[in-house]
């Protein structure tokens, strides 16, 4: 039995933490105020009344929806778009039925052929071409052996994969009574991932001046699952900077679904800063000059934050794509942290260097406005608007 997933990376702007019934403390499952210092201090996250920020969830549950709480009320319910379908996708494609060199049983073999839109509707989707080496799904044994392919309105039972030197290709080897060699069509059921990839949009218009606080939630056949956020101020704030940021991979978190994170942070001093390189070339009688370099950078200092929202912090700081007030960044060097004496409290601060034309700065509107990629559920897996197929 699967384990059950309602996992919030901490690369999205919004710490949450698990809420279960066992009491028993974790990092996982802990606010920045229930931590174990001596002394704690509840964390605050900032947005204007003019933001919508995106979280994402990963997670193999049900009915997947946020909540918004002000003074403990609930004022607004938003359910989760889906927006990467990983569990229980069905493909269907061409295959070849052989024999196996050292086995009686028979073997599937991928060379090439079509992938169709599904076992009733076998429209052409795409062509694959794999001469020998497996599909995707078949790549890790624990994904396919003992489970079941359909070919020919027969279930055939997985039970090994095999390399055969006679046939110089990669073949899944299957049980069945009635199946004979030759060309066929087969369908398969697996999961690309553990979850599927989930996001709640929350709209912050209707809370200005007012703390809240976000609830996640999702639930099997016996049990609700709940993760629960820091507490939000909403309003406009002095002495903030806005830091907007993402990543370019799929890993803890999907940015193939265009998502971006806004953190308002605020500092008590920004310092400018002027890196400077040089190359000289020295003889007795003479020095030349042979190229130097100077960049600008800005060493921002926050005020003083939780652990929780350190780590963050140093997280966000840290992405490959930064923007802090509209100009783009990049990161340079370790954050400098000092906790503060017994409590959860540290002092933080880290240096960026400029990275963006200075001459015309487009990045900026390029980042807000991008067309992403708009991801769709398919049968087949993930396909693009223009119907590139995103490879598993």
């Amino acid at each position: 039995m699967a384990n059950d997933i309602l996992y919030i990376s901490k690369l999205n702007s919004i710490p949450f933490a698990k809420r279960d019934v066992t009491g028993y403390k974790t990092d996982e499952n802990t606010l920045s105020h229930e931590t174990k210092q001596f002394l704690n201090q509840r964390a605050n996250i900032y947005f204007q009344p003019n933001d919508i920020e995106t979280i994402q969830i990963l997670s193999n549950l049900n009915n997947i929806k946020g909540e918004i709480y002000k003074h403990g009320v609930l004022e607004e319910t938003i359910n989760a778009d889906l927006k990467i379908k990983h569990l229980d996708i069905s493909i269907v494609l061409d295959c070849e039925i052989v024999d196996l060199e050292n086995s009686s049983n028979l073997g599937v073999k991928f060379s090439s052929g079509n992938i169709y839109n599904s076992s009733t509707d076998l429209t052409v989707k795409e062509t694959y071409s794999l001469n020998g080496s497996l599909p995707s799904f078949a790549m890790n044994r624990l994904d396919v052996i003992g489970k079941y392919f359909e070919i020919d309105d027969e279930q055939c039972k997985v039970l090994a994969i095999i390399y055969d030197e006679i046939l110089k290709s990669w073949c899944i080897e299957i049980e069945s009574e009635n199946l004979s060699t030759g060309n066929n069509v087969m369908s398969f059921n697996y999961d690309v991932e553990n979850y599927n990839v989930h996001e709640i949009d929350f709209n912050f218009s209707n809370y200005e001046n007012s703390d809240i606080f976000l609830l996640i939630s999702g639930e099997n056949d016996f049990t609700k699952f709940y993760q629960v956020s820091e507490k939000i101020k909403v309003g406009f704030f002095d002495n903030m900077i806005e830091l907007r940021c993402k990543g370019n991979t799929d890993k803890d978190v999907f940015y193939s679904t265009g998502i971006k994170h806004l953190f308002r942070l605020k500092y008590h001093k920004i310092i400018p800063y002027y890196p400077e390189e040089s190359e000289n070339q020295k003889n007795d009688n003479n020095v030349s000059f042979i190229d130097s370099q100077v960049n600008e950078g800005n060493e921002f200092f926050l005020q003083t934050v939780p652990f929780k929202i350190s780590s963050q912090i140093i997280l966000a700081k840290n992405q490959p794509i930064i923007f802090i007030d509209s100009v783009k960044y990049i990161t340079d060097g370790e954050t400098t942290t000092e906790p503060n004496e017994e409590s959860n409290l540290m002092d933080i601060s880290f240096r960026m260097l400029k990275a963006g034309s200075t001459v015309e700065n487009y990045d900026f509107e390029i980042f807000l406005n991008k067309n992403n990629p708009i991801f769709i559920k398919d049968n087949g897996g993930l396909v693009k608007e223009n119907n590139n197929y995103l490879k598993n």
